[in-house]
């Protein structure tokens, strides 16, 4: 049976979302980003389609490309577009999972098509990030390179730039 994941694409958590791909053995990845630099790395990372939702309705180019819809998406951005985006391209029974909290702009708060999700019965799922106790067992998968955290790595700043990176 091949499964769709559809990720949300940048994300400090998307090591997290690699490593649960990896370890569940999830078939094809989608991505989903505005940026070119970013539509690239997603498909060096594994992403077998990438999707320029600026040019394409990005629900409408999952459920085409999935022949349905997704089996899974995850949004590690915390903006509502995203997350709306996420849920409405699953398929029947299918899972959305929330890494971390929202934006200044979203303050907690998304509405979710929740008739929908009722409809096509799909479960919603959140978390704040991978335990602190649960790193020692990704380190076992860094040495051997089946996760390369590092690939993910576009550019360095300095310390005074970080609020700046959100804002753009």
């Amino acid at each position: 049976l091949e499964q769709f994941t559809v990720v949300g694409l940048p994300a400090p958590d998307d090591l997290i979302d690699e490593l649960e791909q990896r370890l569940a053995q999830i078939g094809e990845r989608l991505g989903r980003e505005i940026r070119e630099d970013l539509r690239v790395l997603a498909r060096a990372l594994g992403a077998s389609h990438v999707i320029d939702s600026r040019a394409t309705d990005p629900v409408a180019a999952v459920i085409e490309i999935t022949k349905g819809g997704a089996h899974v998406s995850v949004d590690a951005l915390g903006i509502a577009q995203t997350c709306v985006n996420g849920v409405r391209s699953r398929r029947k029974a299918g899972r959305h999972l929330q890494l971390g909290i929202t934006t200044k702009a979203e303050k907690g708060y998304i509405a979710l098509p929740t008739d929908e999700m009722v409809k096509k019965e799909i479960t919603f799922l959140g978390s704040h990030g991978m335990p602190a106790h649960e790193y020692a067992a990704m380190v076992p998968l860094v040495a051997s390179r089946r996760i390369q955290p590092a690939r993910m790595i576009t550019r360095e700043i300095a310390l005074s730039e970080v609020e700046s990176i959100f804002r753009d």
